[in-house]
């Protein structure tokens, strides 16, 4: 199990960021796509709130799969475990069959970068835009402060960071958007 603290903020220049990552002397790890398929662990009504939840994610350019629970701490820390896999589609189809239902799918191509004991990603997902996410991956008391502060150095505002934020959180804004959405438009008909 570890314990991963981490924070988002929106991005739209990576090109700046990439900059600032090499000026720093980051250590740039590679690229992947990755394609996270969320389950949820608790009853449906759970979907819109930090709540546990089980994925598959796909390395597709690796050929690497994973199973994963993970579990909020708060709104910045996660504990996760995780176990490698063979399969996506039996990890899948062995979860549908247990009856958890099926919560999201993000797909992402992802450029990850190593700074002072520091993950940092690069996100550009599909149907959200694109993000860098920083997470400190020890149990450290002052991993929050170190993160808001990589982030001062690389000029990234305050208002850009979104920490209470998953991807699966925000795949479920829209969709819960979208029906408010719909039901408004149907009325008006």
């Amino acid at each position: 199990m570890a314990i991963e603290t981490e924070v988002k903020a929106r991005c739209n220049n990576f090109t700046a960021i990439k900059k600032w990552l090499k000026k720093l002397g980051a250590r740039f790890i590679g690229k992947k796509h990755q394609i996270d398929t969320y389950y949820l662990v608790l009853p449906k009504k759970s979907r819109y709130h930090k709540v546990p939840l089980l994925r598959v994610r796909e390395n597709k350019n690796k050929g690497k799969y994973f199973l994963e629970y993970h579990e909020p701490v708060n709104m910045y820390q996660a504990k996760e475990y995780e176990i490698e896999i063979d399969d996506p589609k039996v990890a899948k189809s062995v979860l549908e069959k247990l009856n958890y239902p099926l919560g999201a799918v993000v797909d992402k191509i992802r450029e990850s970068y190593i700074y002072d004991g520091l993950n940092i990603d690069l996100d550009q997902v599909t149907g959200l835009g694109k993000f860098i996410e920083v997470e400190c991956m020890k149990n450290q008391k002052d991993s929050l402060k170190r993160i808001y502060n990589f982030f001062e150095r690389l000029q990234i505002s305050k208002n850009d960071l979104i920490p209470q934020e998953r991807y699966v959180d925000m795949v479920w804004d829209i969709e819960r958007k979208n029906k408010k959405l719909a039901k408004i438009t149907s009325r008006k008909k």
